[in-house]
C-alpha cells in the first residue's frame, strides 16, 4: 500500500466513524466532495498542506499524523540550519552562528513562523490550491 492509499484509508475510516457523507466532510474541511473522493480512493498522491491541516481539523485527527501518512517532512526530520551554514559558508564562529539563528526567530515570530503559529513545514512551498465548492 502506498502513501496516498493509507491516508485515503485513514481519512475515510475516520468519516466513517463519525457518520458522515464526503460532503458533510467536504464542507468541514472548506474542501470540495470531488477532493475528498479522490484522497479517500488513494488517488490524490500530494494534497496541499492546506488541505491536509482542514481535514485534520474536521475530522478531530493530529494534523502531524495525516502529514506523516502523506510524506511530508515533520520537523524532526529537517536538519537543523547550522550544517547548512557550515556548508555555505565555511567555518564561522558559534557566536555567528547563534546570531543568524535568533535573527531568523525573530523574523518567523514577526511574521506568521512556526512560533508565531504560522505555516507548517513545507505548507508555504507549494502552491497554493484554491479550494472549489
Amino acid at each position: 500500500m502506498n502513501n496516498a492509499e493509507e491516508l485515503g484509508q485513514m481519512i475515510a475510516a475516520r468519516r466513517r466513524a463519525l457518520g458522515w457523507t464526503l460532503e458533510t466532510l467536504a464542507e468541514a474541511a472548506g474542501l470540495n466532495r470531488s477532493s475528498v473522493m479522490r484522497l479517500e480512493q488513494g488517488r490524490f498522491a500530494s494534497p496541499s498542506p492546506e488541505a491536509l491541516s482542514g481535514l485534520a481539523g474536521a475530522l478531530g485527527l493530529a494534523a502531524a499524523d495525516l502529514f506523516a501518512v502523506a510524506g511530508y517532512s515533520t520537523p524532526q526530520d529537517v536538519p537543523t540550519l547550522r550544517p547548512y551554514l557550515r556548508a555555505k559558508y565555511g567555518v564561522l564562529p558559534e557566536s555567528a552562528i547563534a546570531e543568524v539563528e535568533a535573527y531568523l526567530t525573530a523574523v518567523a515570530a514577526q511574521y506568521g513562523g512556526v512560533a508565531a503559529g504560522g505555516p507548517l513545514n513545507g505548507e508555504d512551498e507549494q502552491p497554493e490550491e484554491p479550494v472549489r465548492r
